[in-house]
């Protein structure tokens, strides 16, 4: 058969353009660049090459969309924040879907609120502006989830016409938007939020976009989800849980950035917080009261500090200020003036008024150093010396606080092993009836000696054990001591044992005393607890309720130091007190004071219409013990007496009457003894 003229070229060309586009394809399958291919409209081979061409580069461009979206996987991973990933994201559309305004909004986690979190727009002022929310129940979004579809609107003017109601439609069109694109974002089957596109023009979108921006939405969903997720979690590991506020970690760096400043001229001041008997809130009204409380005080914190400075929350009651716009130490004061104002005012929870306090250690930069861990160091230093003088005060760093500081660390080591060691003793000062001068009573009073310090008064370690937490277990050894050593002795003799308000806060205080007094077979009724008046300033009603438990089992009550404290004349009337002791600073006063007269012969007579005895303390004198006979106090006690004495002295002293010698000087005896300088009690 004979081949028509030309045919035989027209299939070597054929032939030849086939080869070349095999060649090109095989060039494409291994990623390598390939040529253009002349184009012959025609020639079907090339034709065919022609759209082989066009699907090669819509691939690559695919392809550089994937490697994009990775990238912006990766710099999640990198810590970039939510808002940069999403401006990469939305640059990234701009080649490929055409838009004058692009956003996202979240859904809130209850599901009831989107929220707008992002935009840009070249339509002008933003109508919905970030921030914006509006309920998602009832609107027409609710029914794009409830699809799963992107929806296109070519028309938004149109669409308003049909729904007037669309708030947001309006706020679109009034930036001039005329066309949208709308789509979900899910994650696994969740839906966290949306994208929306806003075109000028009508008829901007169309279904092919729709199909693109579909793939590529499931695609940033994962992206944005792990973007937040990241930023949760980057959050969580740099703030408390519980107030919001920055942790440790984080004030530190904050407090670097600051020492930058410092470094070039500026000033600022640390301010170390510490919440005075925050312990026994937990104690008393239970942990969710104390993080009720822990969050009001930082959110008080926050409102005296504003933009200019740091709060940070150290752990447990402890917080820490960051203050940078000081001129002056006076600056730093002030403010450490206002936070204690502010955290003195009563706190409410439900039926429960809290009042608390705040001590506060200072130090400045660049004063003392431009460090960051040695400013805390001083800051703290100077708490300790705040809590030592007076708590609810401030106080600034001073060099000279590094020696008290370590004096007081080493106390506390000590103290921690003393209880363990068996170094702390009772010794008892007898309390005397003026009736027939015979010993009625005798007060406990622990003295710690130290193998090497040798006899430590109260005054020295009772408030470092408070501090401590270890006034409990050190007011337990005292009760069952004290019992212990008064069963031994006659009948009619009781044992006054005091007890902090920590102590009585504390629930096993009840079972303490059962336990006591059942081991040393000592009858309740000759144990008497002795409270001063300042335990009934705060959680009053709980301590009553432990006051009434302590009454029904058969101890007896006394308010010691009478006078001095809290002073409501109403706890006489709430609660039946077997006893007043008045303090020894209205005895002292007696000879040469009418007004200490006064005050004495009126709590007695109040006392006897009460029928409620009365003792009067820090008896040092012959006079003072005529007068408080004459202004009718039914008992005494002090150095004119005996002063304290250890269990094994006490035998001999009970057969004495009280108008017999002491057998040596009373130390002091008229004024306050040195070796007694403050009877402090545990």
């Amino acid at each position: 058969m004979a081949i028509p003229p030309g045919l035989d070229d027209q299939l070597s060309r054929h032939f030849e353009a086939a080869d070349r586009y095999a060649a090109w394809v095989k060039r494409l399958r291994a990623g390598k660049p390939v040529p253009r291919l002349p184009f012959d409209a025609s020639d079907p081979l090339a034709q065919l090459g022609h759209e082989l061409l066009l699907l090669a580069d819509t691939l690559n461009r695919r392809e550089a969309e994937l490697r994009q979206l990775f990238g912006l996987v990766q710099t999640v991973e990198q810590g970039v924040s939510p808002d940069d990933i999403l401006a990469r994201i939305f640059d990234s559309f701009a080649g490929l879907i055409p838009y004058e305004r692009i956003g996202c909004a979240f859904i809130s986690p209850d599901g009831a609120q989107l929220t707008a979190h992002w935009a840009r727009s070249n339509l002008g002022p933003a109508q919905v502006s970030v921030g914006y929310s509006q309920p998602l129940a009832g609107s027409s979004l609710e029914t794009i989830l409830q699809s799963n579809e992107p929806r296109i609107i070519n028309d938004l003017e149109a669409y308003l016409r049909d729904k007037p109601e669309s708030d947001s439609t309006r706020r679109i069109v009034a930036e001039g938007g005329r066309s949208s694109l709308t789509c979900p974002l899910v994650i696994n089957g969740r839906p966290i939020g949306f994208l929306f596109f806003t075109s000028r023009n009508v008829n901007t979108y169309r279904d092919l976009h729709q199909a693109v921006f579909r793939q590529i939405a499931n695609q940033l969903s994962v992206v944005i989800e792990k973007s937040r997720v990241f930023q949760q979690i980057s959050h969580a590991a740099h703030h408390d849980a519980l107030t919001g506020l920055p942790n440790r970690a984080l004030f530190f760096e904050r407090l670097e950035q600051a020492l930058e400043g410092v470094r070039r001229g500026g000033r600022l001041a640390v301010l170390y917080l510490d919440l005075d008997h925050f312990k026994r809130v937990n104690d008393t009204l239970g942990h969710p009261l104390g993080d009720r409380l822990l969050k009001s005080v930082a959110d008080r914190l926050r409102d005296c500090v504003g933009s200019a400075g740091v709060v940070a929350r150290l752990g447990g009651d402890e917080f820490a200020v960051i203050a940078t716009s000081l001129t002056l130490p006076s600056d730093a004061a002030a403010l450490a003036a206002r936070i204690g104002e502010s955290i003195r005012a009563p706190f409410h929870f439900d039926d429960h008024e809290i009042a608390a306090d705040v001590s506060v250690g200072i130090s400045l930069a660049p004063n003392y150093t431009s460090e960051g861990q040695e400013l805390l160091r001083m800051a703290d230093v100077a708490l300790y010396e705040a809590k030592n003088n007076r708590r609810g005060s401030y106080c600034f760093f001073r060099a000279d606080m590094n020696e008290r500081v370590r004096a007081r660390i080493e106390l506390e080591r000590d103290l921690r092993r003393a209880l363990a060691d068996g170094e702390f003793e009772l010794h008892y000062q007898p309390i005397v009836g003026l009736h027939d001068s015979r010993i009625v009573a005798c007060e406990a009073l622990v003295r710690w000696r130290h193998p090497e310090r040798g006899l430590i008064p109260p005054a020295e370690f009772v408030p470092v054990a408070e501090d401590m937490g270890l006034i409990v277990a050190l007011g337990e050894w005292v009760l069952r001591t004290a019992c212990a050593e008064a069963a031994t002795w006659p009948d009619e003799i009781r044992v006054a044992v005091n007890v902090s308000t920590i102590q009585l806060c504390d629930k096993n205080l009840v079972a303490a005393v059962t336990d006591a007094t059942r081991t040393a077979c000592l009858q309740p009724g000759r144990l008497e607890i002795e409270v001063t008046e300042s335990v009934f300033i705060d959680n009053t009603t709980a301590i009553l309720a432990t006051l009434k438990e302590l009454l029904d089992y058969g101890v007896t009550t006394a308010i010691d130091d009478f006078g001095t404290g809290f002073s409501s004349l109403s706890y006489l009337l709430t609660f039946p007190f077997g006893r007043i002791k008045i303090d020894r600073a209205f005895i002292a006063g007696l000879a040469d004071k009418k007004e200490s007269r006064a005050i004495v012969r009126a709590v007695s007579q109040l006392a006897r219409s009460l029928d409620i005895g009365v003792t009067a303390e820090g008896v040092e004198t012959e006079q003072q013990l005529r007068h408080v006979r004459l202004l009718g106090c039914t008992e005494m006690q002090g150095f004119l007496f005996s002063r304290p004495r250890p269990a094994a002295e006490l035998h001999r002293l009970f057969l004495r009457p009280a108008d017999a010698a002491d057998g040596e000087p009373a130390p002091g005896a008229r004024r306050r003894s040195r070796a007694e300088p403050v009877k402090r009690r545990a």
